[in-house]
């Protein structure tokens, strides 16, 4: 009996696609995993380039390495969901990306994880070339610049200050109706994980 429950049919199609490393699925949408840790607490990738094994730089450092005298104003929220990493160019056609972000820090002001979700915050909607700079300095939108001592206190600032920035995936869902399907709730889970839809259903309310 469990060798009959186990067991199903495979299409050709779906041999052919497994077979050549293709993917089963596609959609419109792009989903981009980002890693919101410092940048020394990444796992580390490496790749090839001009034929010598080089580490791969985290899409914190891609952010932080950028032109600043082309991209002065430019936010590292702005770089996840609409440039060509590699070209350093806005993607004009493409749809803005999803963004998964991980881990996703509790936004309780009293717990041990804000200071980590207040420094997130900060990077992606506020311009910087060094992550230390968002705990020394809070530069709002009319561009004065304010001594701070902490990623909370900057973070702070910014709340009674900054009134331009859009929603992210950090910000808490309002649930209108908590009673889910529990079919669709399995197969988004599956696919995204929690932290995945979450963000999915963030980033589509505010679309």
């Amino acid at each position: 009996m469990n060798s009959l429950i186990s067991e199903r049919d495979w299409s050709a199609q779906e041999i052919c696609h497994l077979a050549l490393s293709l993917p089963l699925q596609d959609g419109s949408r792009t989903v981009l995993a980002f890693d919101a840790r410092l940048p020394n607490k990444q796992d580390v990738g490496f790749e090839v380039e001009n034929e010598e094994v080089v580490a791969r730089k985290s899409l914190i450092e891609y952010y932080m390495g950028r032109n600043i005298q082309e991209w002065p104003r430019l936010t590292l929220w702005d770089i996840l969901r609409h440039f060509d990493f590699a070209k350093m160019k806005r993607r004009p056609r493409a749809a803005p990306r999803i963004i998964n972000i991980f881990p996703l820090y509790d936004s309780n002001s009293t717990g041990e994880q804000y200071e980590d979700y207040c420094r997130v915050k900060l990077m992606l909607h506020h311009p910087f070339t060094k992550i230390e700079d968002l705990r020394e300095e809070f530069r709002g939108p009319d561009d004065r610049v304010i001594p701070v001592g902490s990623y909370r206190e900057a973070y702070t600032l910014c709340k009674n200050r900054c009134v331009i920035h859009g929603p992210d995936p950090l910000d808490p869902i309002a649930e209108d109706n908590p009673k889910e399907d529990k079919f669709e709730d399995q197969s988004e889970r599956a696919s995204y994980g929690t932290s995945g839809i979450e963000g999915v259903r963030r980033q589509k309310g505010a679309e």
